[in-house]
């Protein structure tokens, strides 16, 4: 990698109601100092004379065509930044956004306000000081990732911050003596007021916490200089693992429990967007191979998810669906740990350690599917899959072992239990041999569907459902589960009637594309489903055990949750997500508001279940249309950014996907489509307003089209 120097002040802004990262001051004028000796000691303050320095501009360093060039190799630099408050300004919470490489330690008017990869607060900083490991900017590593901020509260604003002048001093250096490149990029802005939507905007802040001891376990994580910031592929990383005995307080100073190479990469869609991010692990030997271990006592694996709650202020909602799904459902459910969790240097707060979702003896445990098994009882299983904003997705056996008979085989499978589902007569729909119930395990969709209504979850039905399926020789049935992914539960979004405790969760309208509205026409489904409640709701459901199990989990996260609130300054805001909002501001408020919602839900459940029916037959669905006509849905019409669409093949024949304008320009194509349901979401921001048609063929001829609008 090219070795640099390069500091670009993008400005410091300091403004009324927020920011926009349009406006920065490129050409106000700054003073640096090379760090070839150290400068006065003053030289952090305010008062300082620095008519000495060399005036600065836009950007600084040599190995590029910078503004200021500077000598190679050079292996710190001092920056001096005046800035003026006037009275006109409020100013009570602030952040300082940086991108830098490799360490620095910001001052405002002589008072340390951040250092970063340059040992503990307070430490002496000489000029040859090599930072503590190697850090490259974010316009370095070709991604989109957002630029974290450090928040600076009102305390420190109000020690540090006169009226009048003012100066931010930072130091600047590099990981060795001859190190590759050097660089800084600040600016300041004003939090004062400004929104927390769902991708937090301004809001991209953490704040610097130390972590001195904890009843809970600490992972620490260290990673190459790129760190963490792709979700397609894995990056090398060392684990080490502090986990005392219960009882015990861990610090980063004990002996560890467990120490493990890993590949590690971001996880989610739209939770790539949140400041707290979600991290798929894998834990590997020295060689890099998988290597099985018991991570914080649970069942020894390698594939594990560290889950780090955002929308979810209680931190809680997780840790209960899953507590539930172990102790309500026959089939395997994810074990969860809390831990709290330090990446290359910076504590980042309160995580949950999940197991994740795969077929093993110590998950699901089905028969293992080998690339050889196309044919007879071995193609038959054992198979994972899921429902997702891709549609049906087989996720074991992975994409790179999975053959085509088999994904064909999984997805005609699952397509003739959904049209058996939504079967017209009562005849079809009720078939001992070709009916839903041939290839349905009643108790687990039993207990899946309580689960999910229970929690009254925004997502169920519709994104993360799971289901799985063994050998035909095993158990031909398809299996629903495990549960996956509540955060968006217990009344914490008002999307999807989500946030209202009456009503049915999968009588909502866009979960038309799965099976529990139209499984509950059988009137003996719903009087097991019945009775199934109410066994439940004397023992595990029952108020009072949900409110103990709750408070169970809430001790159990300890001070790891206040002190999650110090890293991510968000708690007392209040939260939009995709213009939806978060009832509870606090997470003490979230803790009251889940068992509120929940005593609520379960009366609304209680009163209305005795009368649970659906008419057989029901109106036609969307299914039957598309099994009966292969027609396209696409849905909803008119569309504005997503659009989403369905497709139900009936064969093997070469059908695509396109969309075109009315001046028949292709917009959008799909030509990957398999047997059975074929569903997707696609981004449609960049189309522009106005008419377009989507169209399917085969083999080159048109079979269907259906007008589109775009807002």
């Amino acid at each position: 990698m090219m070795k640099r120097i390069y500091i670009v002040l993008l400005g410091l802004l300091i403004s009324f109601s927020g920011f926009s990262q349009t406006q920065f001051f490129t050409d106000t004028l700054y003073r640096y100092f090379i760090g070839t000796q150290e400068p006065e000691a003053t030289w952090k303050d305010s008062n300082y004379i620095d008519s000495d320095w060399k005036i600065g501009h836009n950007s600084i360093g040599y190995g590029e065509k910078d503004s200021i060039v500077l000598p190679k190799f050079t292996q710190s630099v001092y920056l001096r930044y005046p800035f003026t408050i006037d009275t006109n300004t409020k100013l009570i919470e602030s952040s300082l956004l940086c991108d830098y490489d490799d360490g620095f330690i910001a001052y405002i008017n002589g008072v340390e306000i951040l250092r970063v990869n340059m040992g503990k607060k307070g430490d002496p900083a000489p000029f040859n000081r090599l930072s503590d490991r190697s850090h490259e900017i974010i316009g370095e590593r070709g991604n989109l990732e957002p630029l974290f901020g450090y928040y600076i509260d009102s305390a420190l604003l109000h020690k540090t911050i006169k009226m009048g002048k003012n100066v931010l001093a930072i130091q600047v250096h590099n990981d060795s003596i001859k190190g590759s490149d050097l660089s800084f990029n600040t600016y300041l802005c004003n939090l004062t007021n400004s929104k927390l939507d769902g991708y937090a905007g301004q809001w991209h802040v953490i704040k610097q916490t130390p972590l001195d001891s904890t009843l809970l376990p600490i992972i620490s994580i260290e990673t190459g200089e790129m760190g963490i910031v792709s979700d397609t592929g894995k990056v090398l990383g060392h684990m080490t693992v502090y986990n005392n005995s219960k009882g015990k307080f861990n610090r980063l100073t004990d002996i560890p429990e467990a120490i493990s190479e890993i590949g590690i990469k971001l996880r989610g869609n739209s939770t790539l967007q949140w400041p707290k991010k979600n991290y798929s692990v894998e834990t590997r030997d020295g060689a890099g191979n998988n290597l099985d271990i018991p991570l914080l006592g649970l069942s020894p694996e390698n594939d594990w998810v560290f889950n780090g709650p955002f929308a979810d202020k209680s931190n809680a909602r997780n840790m209960l669906a899953f507590s539930l799904g172990r102790d309500i459902m026959d089939d395997w459910s994810p074990n969860t740990k809390y831990f709290e969790l330090i990446i290359n240097g910076d504590f980042l707060g309160l995580y949950v350690l999940i197991e994740t979702i795969k077929r093993d003896s110590n998950r699901v445990d089905l028969k293992k599917l080998k690339p050889t098994d196309i044919s007879g009882k071995d193609l038959t299983g054992g198979y994972v899959y899921k429902i997702d904003q891709k549609g049906f997705e087989v996720v074991y056996p992975k994409a790179e072992d999975l053959q085509p008979v088999q994904r064909n085989y999984m997805s005609a499978y699952y397509s003739a239990f959904a049209k058996a589902t939504y079967a017209k007569t009562e005849n079809e729909f009720l078939d001992s041999i070709t009916g839903y119930h041939s290839k349905m395990d009643e108790p687990s969709y039993i207990d899946y569907t309580i689960i999910n209504e229970v929690l009254k979850n925004a997502d169920a039905y519709q994104y993360s459902v799971y289901m799985h399926k063994d050998r035909d020789d095993v158990d031909p049935k398809i299996h629903f589960g495990p549960i996956w992914d509540f955060d968006l539960s217990c009344g914490n979004i008002d999307v999807q009637d989500a946030n209202i405790t009456s009503g049915w969760q999968f009588n909502e309208s866009v979960c038309k594309y799965l099976f529990q509205k139209y499984a509950f026409r059988d009137t003996n489904l719903v009087k097991v489903f019945r009775n199934r409640w109410f066994e439940l709701r004397k023992t595990i459901l029952d108020k009072d055990a949900l409110n103990k199990r709750i408070d169970s989990i809430i001790a159990y996260a300890g001070d790891g949750l206040k002190r999650n609130y110090e890293v991510w300054p968000y708690d007392g805001k209040q939260m939009d997500i995709w213009g939806y909002k978060h009832p509870a501001k606090t997470y003490q408020e979230d803790i009251t508001m889940m068992k509120t919602f929940l005593s609520a839900r379960i009366d609304w459940i209680d009163a209305n279940i005795k009368t649970m029916y659906f008419k057989m037959p029901p109106k036609t669905s969307i299914i039957e249309t598309m099994a009966e006509n292969e027609n396209i849905i696409s849905f909803p019409n008119p569309f504005k950014n997503e659009l989403q669409y369905s497709f139900f093949l009936k064969d093997g024949l070469n059908y695509e996907i396109e969309i075109y304008t009315t001046n028949s320009d292709k917009v959008y194509e799909n030509t990957g489509m398999s047997i059975g349901l074929n569903y997707n979401t696609i981004n449609t921001q960049s189309f522009t307003s106005g008419v377009y048609y989507i169209v399917v063929s085969s083999n080159g001829i048109r079979k269907f089209s259906q007008t589109i609008i775009k807002e």
